[in-house]
């Protein structure tokens, strides 16, 4: 299976309610779900435009937030070294980063893709002053929910193809529209796989996640903590923070989310989760990897043939014992290192957080705590 889930001793298994079907989520005000069967033209529309960046050295991608999100994550996780090279994804504001990653590159072989739901995200449009103020891209394209805007006005003028993000889908669920697929298509990565993963996920895995959390969750277990372990999975932990916070946090819950990364974290939060109020529900995700061959350095430990892989495994399954056997509730999860097990893995997220949203009678949907803060900021500097 591309996502295996092991619940520990302390890891409560809920009683399942409902019909475990995919028809609740279905049936959802979100398309998330009905993206996977209802917008495949878009998704080939995307792999078709994919071929105008093929000449590109670079790659800018403008995207914040959700828009950018699914991409780090999945182009993290599977984007060989020299397609990770390629790409310049701007969800920050450090001008430094960016003039860093043209460094080298042909002016005139460098290729822009703006997403923006939209097409007045203030991060976005700051960007896009910046990039255009440098470069004149080779290839272009817009991705937006709203053609109509400024930002889709420019991208006529300029004649760049502009691809749809559909109008139920919001930035943190749409990493199998045209807003995640266009960026991973121009790398080169499988699409068709990533999408097949989304598809074959059991719906089962998340209905029983969503229970089993909000068990937790009534049993006073407010945080959701999850260690992902590899560096290939870094990217996917920023990405599941965001899904989680800004979907479920709001309307006064208590929960909150935390996302660490093994075995880094370890030396800096596992004696708080360790020692520290049993508060959390700890979920463990590692990237089920090929084992390494042991270096042939000096083996002072000695560590024999175990190798850095094997080590890191090891690591997973000693720390999650230790708090199981501390009496903390601990949920094991195995992920297919590859293009399905992402989409697997993300399709069973978004899920089991629309499932988990319902179980706490909120709506997932939307961020009015994000909204509050851009309407504040837009205020200050003048603009209506």
């Amino acid at each position: 299976m591309a996502i295996t889930f092991k619940a520990l001793d302390h890891w409560p298994r809920a009683t399942m309610l409902g019909v475990p079907d995919s028809a609740p989520f279905e049936a959802s005000t979100s398309g998330f779900e009905r993206t996977l069967e209802r917008d495949r033209a878009a998704q080939d529309q995307a792999l078709d435009h994919a071929a105008a960046f093929a000449p590109c050295e670079r790659v800018i991608v403008i995207g914040i937030g959700g828009s950018a999100m699914g991409t780090r994550a999945i182009v993290d996780a599977l984007a060989p070294a020299a397609q990770r090279h390629r790409l310049i994804l701007l969800d920050h504001l450090d001008l430094k980063t960016f003039d860093e990653g043209l460094e080298g590159a042909d002016p005139k072989r460098i290729g822009l893709i703006v997403v923006s739901r939209s097409g007045g995200t203030i991060e976005v449009l700051a960007w896009l002053r910046e990039v255009l103020g440098r470069i004149h891209p080779a290839a272009a394209a817009l991705i937006t929910a709203t053609p109509d805007s400024a930002l889709g006005s420019l991208a006529q003028q300029r004649q760049w193809p502009i691809l749809a993000i559909p109008a139920d889908i919001g930035g943190r669920f749409s990493v199998f529209t045209p807003c995640g697929l266009l960026p991973l298509a121009v790398l080169g990565l499988p699409i068709q796989a990533i999408l097949d993963g989304g598809r074959n996920a059991d719906p089962i895995l998340a209905h029983q996640l969503a229970q089993d959390l909000k068990h937790l969750l009534d049993g006073g277990h407010h945080r959701i903590v999850q260690f992902f372990y590899g560096e290939a999975l870094r990217g996917l932990a920023g990405w599941w923070l965001q899904l989680v916070s800004e979907s479920l946090g709001k309307d006064g819950t208590p929960l909150f989310a935390a996302a660490a990364n093994g075995p880094r974290d370890q030396h800096s939060i596992l004696q708080l989760l360790m020692q520290g109020a049993d508060r959390q529900a700890l979920l463990f995700c590692r990237w089920d990897r090929a084992d390494d061959p042991a270096g042939g350095g000096p083996d002072l430990l000695p560590l024999g043939t175990v190798g850095m892989s094997q080590l890191e495994a090891l690591l997973f399954c000693a720390n999650s014992d230790a708090l199981s056997a501390r009496g903390r509730p601990v949920l094991r999860c195995l992920l297919e290192p590859t293009a399905a097990g992402m989409g697997a893995f993300m399709q069973t997220w978004m899920r089991a957080t629309v499932k988990l949203g319902a179980l706490m009678d909120l709506d997932p949907f939307d961020q009015p705590g994000v909204e509050a803060g851009k309407r504040i900021a837009l205020r200050q500097l003048g603009i209506d």
